[in-house]
């Protein structure tokens, strides 16, 4: 049913996917001290977002957007496969590995945008954690599946 305990875990994985499209909500964002100016870069799930001109970069993630959507799409998914608990439960670890793969691909890219600048400091904004977040909200909904996966074959023994 849509009002279990492990669809409302899906349902706030699916909120904070949402939430990694809000720019004000940026993964990452780098102040730089140079010699006499002071800017910084905002790298977001959608793009690299500059304020400063000396460095016009504008980069399109397509591959972060992408597996976003895919998380976003595989978790509604998820959630009204609510007959076919097995079917859900793969499907937590499967959308777990997509979140893995965002994690290291967020890692990545401000890995990436450090290399290319050389007095950069990074500012890790609450979005670079959502991910984190999301990984155990999944891991929470498939304990709450497993379990009901377990007591529905017990009362199945029963009878």
């Amino acid at each position: 049913m849509i009002q279990r305990k492990q669809s409302i875990f899906l349902l706030l994985v699916i909120l904070l996917s949402v939430a990694l499209f809000i720019p004000a909500i940026a993964p990452f964002a780098y102040v730089f001290s140079g010699s006499s100016k002071e800017f910084d870069i905002n790298l977001n799930i959608t793009g690299v977002y500059t304020k400063c001109v000396s460095i016009n970069e504008p980069a399109s993630y397509t591959a972060l957007m992408a597996i976003n959507s895919l998380i976003i799409l595989l978790t509604l998914y998820c959630i009204f496969r609510y007959n076919k608990r097995m079917i859900q439960l793969k499907l937590c670890y499967v959308i777990a590995v997509f979140v893995i793969l965002l994690m290291a691909g967020m890692y990545m890219f401000t890995n990436l945008m450090m290399r290319k600048t050389a007095d950069a400091h990074s500012v890790y904004l609450i979005g670079y954690y959502l991910p984190l977040i999301q990984l155990v909200l999944l891991f929470m909904a498939g304990k709450y599946i497993k379990a009901d996966e377990d007591l529905v074959r017990s009362s199945d023994r029963l009878r």
